[in-house]
């Protein structure tokens, strides 16, 4: 890289600011000191008025969105039209009208500690009170770290950051650095698979009280062998909990019964079950419909080749059976993830229909008989005859009463189908990223003339090695 030209050195930019943001005295970015720094810049903005004559106008761009990995419709709207949204660097955003062709997106709060945002999750026992939390933990270019959970009482007005969850240093002993899955029970309680600094930090963490205090449930670390990197987290149809871990370390899979709320100690291993071979990164999916079905998909292998498995219970875990592996619609015999599993990686199953599944990597695939065959139904261009969906898939959502529409998110913001969800139709795609301005900048400029309009921007919405013609 020191070879190539300074203006193409994102790293030297990262450096300079890390130079400029720094505490001569330590040596280092002191990040525990935001949350006080932000607090007393809201404090400042709400009771000074602004300069006069001094305007600013969004200058987008307005029509590219970024790494969407947080997507929830809104459990207090009647007509499941209202969808939240945010990026991994770009905050949270919401639209009250996900069907329309341009949605308005609306952001909020652009002075939060950490807009790092990695999942988003509603109490199903008072749909007022939402989670969201922060931090991209899988190793990926471009991620940041988190500043830990978010949290409203009345349904997204306002929001804070739970304070037990405040990671701190960068360096620190915290567990909830980074925050890659969050779930609520029926009985409010709160549970997020995190990855802290060390390896020994993270894990399944609960909280009884509404993210008050928080108690580490799961934990696998032994040295050399497993890392406390929990990975995803599900709840069943019957309230059974079901958590994987491994990110870029040894995986395995767990679950907790209804009954046993996910407390410590209830927690049985099903890796011996599965048979785990080289699976790290594992997404697990349980059927709405029916609480038995599981299904799970990991990452481990090596090349284009990257997909370890794909497996399904219909016993709640006892019993599985290995499954197919979707390929490039391309004809190169690669996976669907093409050796990027370990980062775009995203499953989900029909509401209504155990048998129909949605798996996302590079592109988006479906199938109808429970993962015996697949089909691909996006292209990360729109080549091979199907429709165009941005490339690495990271998350989907099913709309309520509704389940042939289905919401997407990837490295280039947020798509919308009207049917993705209807097994006896072709689906169709359309981007809903016009306002929604989440991606991850670079650097800009501008002409060198009063008033110009002229801009170039580095943009980084997508992380693809593989691929040099993808610009």
């Amino acid at each position: 890289m020191e070879k190539l030209p300074k203006k193409d050195r994102p790293d030297l930019a990262m450096e300079q600011n890390t130079l400029m943001t720094m505490d001569p005295a330590i040596g280092e970015v002191p990040a525990e000191r935001l949350t006080p720094g932000h607090q007393e810049a809201n404090s400042i903005l709400s009771t000074k008025a602004p300069i006069a004559g001094v305007q600013w106008t969004e200058r987008g761009p307005n029509n590219v969105g970024g790494r969407t990995r947080a997507l929830m419709f809104d459990p207090n709207d009647v007509n499941h039209k209202k969808v939240w949204a945010a990026g991994v660097g770009g905050g949270l955003w919401y639209t009250n009208d996900i069907t329309a062709s341009t949605p308005l997106w609306n952001h909020v709060n652009d002075l939060w500690d950490n807009i790092a945002i990695s999942c988003i999750t509603y109490n199903p026992a008072n749909t007022q009170e939402m989670y969201v939390g922060t931090g991209e933990g899988f190793f990926n270019g471009g991620a940041q770290r988190g500043g830990g959970i978010w949290k409203t009482t009345d349904g997204g007005a306002s929001w804070n950051l739970l304070s037990a969850t405040n990671p701190g240093a960068y360096n620190s002993n915290s567990d909830f650095h980074y925050i890659t899955k969050m779930v609520v029970k029926n009985n409010g309680y709160v549970f997020a698979t995190t990855r802290g600094y060390f390896t020994n930090r993270g894990g399944v963490m609960r909280s009884t009280d509404g993210g008050a205090t928080w108690s580490k449930v799961l934990s696998i670390y032994v040295s050399g062998s497993f890392n406390d990197f929990a990975s995803d987290i599900e709840v069943a149809a019957n309230g059974d909990l079901y958590c994987s871990f491994g990110i870029f370390s040894a995986a395995k899979v767990f679950k907790s019964l209804n009954t046993n709320h996910g407390a410590s100690g209830t927690w049985t291993d099903l890796s011996t079950n599965i048979g785990m071979g080289a699976a790290e990164r594992i997404e697990l999916a349980c059927a709405p419909s029916n609480h038995q079905v599981v299904y799970a998909v990991a990452s481990g292998g090596s090349g284009n080749q990257d997909v370890e498995w794909i497996k399904k219970s219909n016993d709640g875990g006892s019993t599985w059976s290995t499954l197919s592996i979707p390929l490039m619609i391309d004809g190169t015999g690669s996976h669907f993830t093409r050796s990027q599993s370990w980062y775009d990686l995203i499953m989900a199953v029909h509401p209504s229909d155990e048998n129909t599944i949605l798996v996302g990597g590079i592109d988006l695939h479906r199938s109808t008989d429970g993962g015996t065959n697949w089909t691909g139904i996006s292209h990360w261009y729109g080549g091979f005859g199907e429709p165009e969906v941005h490339a690495d898939q990271h998350a989907m959502a099913f709309r309520p009463g509704s389940s042939n529409e289905v919401i997407f998110g990837n490295d280039g913001g947020v798509y919308y189908s009207v049917n993705a969800g209807n097994t006896s139709s072709n689906p169709s795609f359309e981007h809903r990223n016009y306002g929604y301005n989440v991606t991850q900048f670079y650097a800009c400029a501008t002409k060198n003339e009063v008033n110009s309009n002229y801009f170039l921007q580095v943009l980084r919405i997508m992380a693809r090695r593989n691929l040099p013609n993808h610009k």
